[in-house]
């Protein structure tokens, strides 16, 4: 059975995406884990960039929302990483269907599916929530940020959700800052890591490509491996830093016409010519 976690934040600009797809990253290839990562964050996509997709997906959640498909038709494997992908499309789109999320995702079976919420409290945060198993809270060790993290666990405890633990995002250990322990001890549940503020992880998001692929032996790439190790899972493969594979997989049910994966979806790719 799948397990469905959501990633919340309070606000946006803390770093929610960036964890989804490092989160995402690190279960598949170093902890041997089939992953899906689902942008959930209808109105105003943003996960597909991550992962250095920036030109409009054929077909996507947004379609199954619809109910123009089912979801399994919108799942692109990134041909080097693995992870299963199922992006919105970056053009504008209503959250009138939003809530048909937590039905079609049962559509999907991983091992784990990692779901990247829109930002606050909308509707869109919300149906992210219902449709999680549990979830993960991050946020800035800041005064504004943490109490809008507050928000989102308290209604997390009102829905019975089960929190796996907040997760402390571009820390400086400047004395502005909110310390560990009284961010423990305000939110009531643990802190699962502190992720330095690191001009790596901007870089990397630049490069369409996670920190813990493109620095997999940073002190910031370790931070994303306490994350997945605090859900109770051990490396699979003997090294960190194992290199991911370059082998191409499939990545969708059907194929999309004479053109590849990254030729369709990477505008830095060119694309083919057609078959005579």
């Amino acid at each position: 059975m799948s397990k469905i976690i959501s990633i919340l934040s309070g606000k946006g600009g803390v770093g929610k995406t960036t964890l989804t797809a490092n989160l995402s990253t690190v279960l598949q290839t170093e902890f041997g884990k089939n992953v899906a990562a689902v942008d959930g964050n209808i109105t105003s996509p943003s996960l597909g960039l991550h992962f250095g997709f920036h030109e409009k997906f054929p077909v996507s959640l947004n379609d199954v929302l619809e109910g123009k498909l089912k979801i399994q038709k919108c799942v692109y494997v990134h041909p080097s990483i693995g992870v299963s992908i199922i992006p919105c499309n970056f053009s504008f789109y209503s959250d009138k269907n939003v809530d048909k999320l937590k039905k079609v995702i049962k559509g999907l079976k991983y091992d784990y599916i990692i779901i990247d919420s829109a930002p606050g409290l909308g509707k869109e945060a919300i149906t992210a929530m219902e449709a999680a198993d549990e979830i993960i809270v991050i946020t800035v060790p800041q005064f504004v940020d943490i109490s809008n993290a507050l928000k989102t666990l308290q209604l997390a405890r009102k829905m019975r959700k089960r929190i796996i633990g907040v997760v402390l995002n571009r820390v400086q250990n400047a004395e502005h800052e909110i310390s560990e322990a009284e961010i423990e001890k305000l939110c009531g549940c643990k802190i699962l890591a502190e992720i330095p503020e690191d001009k790596e992880v901007q870089k990397s998001t630049y490069r369409g490509m996670p920190l813990i692929v493109e620095k997999p032996n940073s002190g910031t790439a370790d931070r994303f491996r306490q994350v997945a190790q605090a859900l109770g899972l051990k490396a699979s493969v003997p090294e960190h830093h194992k290199k991911v594979h370059k082998e191409e997989k499939k990545h969708h049910e059907e194929p999309l016409g004479d053109l590849t994966f990254l030729d369709k979806l990477s505008g830095k790719q060119k694309k083919h010519k057609k078959k005579k």
